[in-house]
């Protein structure tokens, strides 16, 4: 039996979505970038799914334009790599937080070492939530072209209040770019009403495929430079032959999620609930522990706990669950599991080395029940006693 409770990493592929996608590479065969029928057939599946994406994030053709990309990755890198070649960066300061994405983070000081020195960080507090008078100090004080802030966090869960973030920054004259990876098909996300102006995503987050994303770019705001150089796909901002078949698995991946979203919240708040409040009554069983995020603002799947004795080695946790019980948790982002310097995210919310190493994230899916929950529980019993 394998229990995967690691859904913030990802998700598996509905089997309606893999359906679609079989039947997308059994049919479709062109070039979408090909002028002849088999071309053209390619292009009109790629136009209705971004039609379909943009409709399920409440965006239209006239309001905003939809880049399909390879993730969230990718997306985060165009925005900020193409808006630091453009002029208007030259004299203007971009700003984010420590608790980003490693994509976002990673971007960021990539442009450091280059010598892009007018970049600051805005402070959170002990629950992740942007500390609004930080950010307006810094949108007073210096001219900001681009504010990114993840929406809901990889790690601990919290959502900030976005759309109060991004009024704060249109007062001051400054774009707002969310990274929505962690949000788009797990909570309802509506990319008008949020009033942004750039926003990423990834399909493998929603029950999609892997390797296939978007970028959502507002009509009236500054267009990023090229980063990447090829054709003309993708209004000039990712070249290169788009995955029809990806494209379609992600497009119904997402109207499914948002159809079926309250009732997964439901459950997910359920099991959550369940986890914790038996995890709280098993005090001489495990090491005492608190959980990180926010607590009423944040993931209904996303736990981050943090055991506060003993001096846990979540590693050995982590690892022991895998291989004696086919358990699948983290200790945090999988792009940041191989890194030596711990978690940006939760030193950023004041946790202490020791803290960082005893923390574990749990991600829970749809396809979770009460019963992995369950095993879960007694198979962190019988580590413990050891």
């Amino acid at each position: 039996m394998n229990i995967n409770l690691d859904n913030n990493a990802t998700t598996f592929i509905d089997k309606r979505v893999i359906l679609k996608i079989k039947e997308s590479m059994e049919n479709v065969h062109g070039n979408p970038s090909s002028a002849h029928d088999l071309g053209k057939e390619a292009s009109m599946r790629i136009e209705k799914s971004r039609e379909l994406i943009m409709k399920e994030l409440g965006i239209t053709e006239d309001y905003g334009t939809l880049i399909f990309t390879s993730g969230a990755t990718e997306s985060n890198n165009i925005v900020i790599l193409g808006l630091a070649e453009t002029y208007e960066a030259s004299k203007k300061c971009f700003i984010s937080t420590l608790i980003e994405h490693p994509c976002v983070l990673n971007a960021y000081r990539a442009l450091q070492n280059k010598k892009f020195h007018n970049i600051r960080y805005i402070k959170v507090d002990e629950y992740g939530l942007i500390n609004k008078k930080s950010l307006e100090t810094i949108l007073k004080q210096h001219k900001v072209l681009l504010a990114s802030i993840i929406y809901a966090n990889h790690e601990i869960g919290t959502i900030q209040e976005i759309k109060e973030l991004a009024r704060l920054c249109h007062k001051y004259n400054t774009l707002i770019h969310i990274d929505a990876t962690q949000a788009i098909g797990k909570i309802p996300v509506n990319l008008k009403n949020l009033e942004v102006d750039y926003a990423s995503f990834s399909g493998h987050k929603f029950y999609g495929p892997k390797g296939i994303g978007g970028l959502f770019i507002k009509n009236t705001v500054i267009k990023p430079k090229q980063i990447i150089y090829g054709g003309n796909q993708e209004f000039f901002l990712r070249p290169g032959t788009q995955n029809v078949h990806a494209i379609e698995g992600m497009a119904l991946a997402l109207q499914l999620a948002n159809k079926e979203m309250n009732d997964f919240i439901k459950c997910e708040l359920q099991l959550k609930d369940f986890l914790i409040s038996n995890l709280k009554k098993l005090n001489d069983k495990i090491p005492k522990f608190k959980i990180n995020g926010h607590p009423h603002l944040v993931l209904p799947g996303t736990i981050s706990i943090t055991f506060i004795e003993n001096n846990v080695n979540a590693t050995k946790l982590v690892n022991w669950l895998s291989n004696k019980k086919h358990i699948y948790i983290s200790r945090g982002s999988a792009c940041k599991a191989q890194s030596k310097t711990g978690s940006d995210v939760l030193r950023a919310i004041g946790l202490s080395p020791i803290q960082m190493q005893s923390t574990i994230r749990i991600g829970i899916g749809k396809q979770n029940t009460q019963l992995d929950i369950d095993y879960f529980i007694y198979s962190l019993i019988e580590f413990f006693s050891h």
